[in-house]
């Protein structure tokens, strides 16, 4: 928080194929047993109650839910793609206003491409698209062992424009934790994990043991489709905005995101949510992770705040969690 000078953050990893959380934090804190010294609104888990758009981490449930669907393969080229899209009066450029005639839906996943997100939600079909949303569970409860826990807010109306930006990541709502699970379904070949907080109650005086086993919610997408997911996503760690930072020992599978932040009906030009999430090892992951930076000064680019932290803090889970180097 202090280095790049954010508001708020949270960072969270699971174990993608159980739903177990490792690591949960989030800033500014408050202590329970001194609770009556902070502020009410610090009581909540902001991992599990706020909701915010999730901007272009989000691509990569619009990919699972293409290729899943049979419309496009990795190299499937967007036609769509040479300038911005004019939809219903309004026009949706790209977040730095490039644009890459007939590029492959895997480098538009690198170049977080919204005008081929746009493409894909078009050949999705909106309720076909809105169908696979509610699949990866966003808007639901979690099930998880911790208080607040409930559902969010999902869109009513899913015109031409909220399905358009929808498909990356604006204009619709999560949680950091729905997010998680979403793409925890990715690292676990298309299986939808329950989030776990407890893993065993002990009964002392009954001398017993209650273990918890982990709770497969449902298959939202194929093995294949995951797998696939997985491959434009290690594409897109290494060649996208954040391969500077990328690790030197570890292969990844990875998604940015800078979204804007709403504000009174309209988006603040100047506020943005950070993010970066992916995991590893790819072939059989062990950790999921999420960093999420609340309105950086340093920079409003995740591959400049987020994209780093993710990996400092990334080099010692890896090396804690015995997963061997593989660069």
């Amino acid at each position: 928080i202090k280095k790049y000078g954010a508001a708020s953050g949270e960072v969270i990893m699971v174990e993608p194929d159980t739903g177990k959380i490792l690591a949960l934090a989030t800033w500014p804190k408050y202590h329970p047993y001194q609770y009556f010294l902070h502020e009410t609104s610090l009581y909540k888990n902001p991992s599990i109650v706020n909701t915010y758009e999730p901007g272009s981490t989000f691509k990569v449930l619009t990919v699972a839910a293409a290729l899943d669907a049979g419309l496009i393969n990795p190299d499937t080229t967007c036609p769509s793609c040479s300038g911005p899209r004019f939809i219903a009066g309004h026009t949706i450029k790209t977040w730095n206003n490039e644009y890459h005639p007939n590029i492959t839906i895997t480098d538009a996943l690198a170049k977080s491409d919204n005008v081929a997100m746009i493409y894909l939600s078009d050949l999705l079909g909106k309720d076909r698209f809105v169908e696979y949303i509610k699949k990866f569970g966003i808007g639901d409860p979690l099930g998880i062992d911790l208080q607040d826990d409930t559902k969010t807010p999902f869109p009513s109306k899913w015109g031409p424009v909220e399905v358009a930006t929808a498909s990356f990541g604006q204009g619709i709502s999560t949680t950091s934790m729905q997010l998680m699970r979403a793409v925890g379904a990715i690292a676990n070949g298309g299986k939808l994990m329950r989030p776990m907080i407890v893993e065993k109650v002990i009964d002392h005086q009954q001398n017993k043991t209650i273990e918890l086993s982990p709770i497969i919610e449902r298959e939202v997408i194929s093995r294949a489709a995951a797998d696939q997911t997985k491959t434009m996503m290690i594409n897109s760690a290494h060649h996208g905005e954040a391969q500077w930072t990328v690790s030197k020992h570890y292969t990844v599978a990875a998604k940015t995101g800078t979204s804007q932040v709403a504000v009174n009906g309209t988006y603040d030009p100047n506020k943005t949510i950070a993010s970066f999430i992916g995991f590893a090892p790819p072939e059989n992951p062990k950790v999921l992770m999420l960093v999420k930076l609340n309105e950086p000064q340093s920079s409003i680019w995740a591959a400049e705040t987020a994209a780093p932290l993710w990996y400092s803090i990334a080099e010692k889970a890896f090396l804690l969690l015995n997963i061997p180097a593989d660069r």
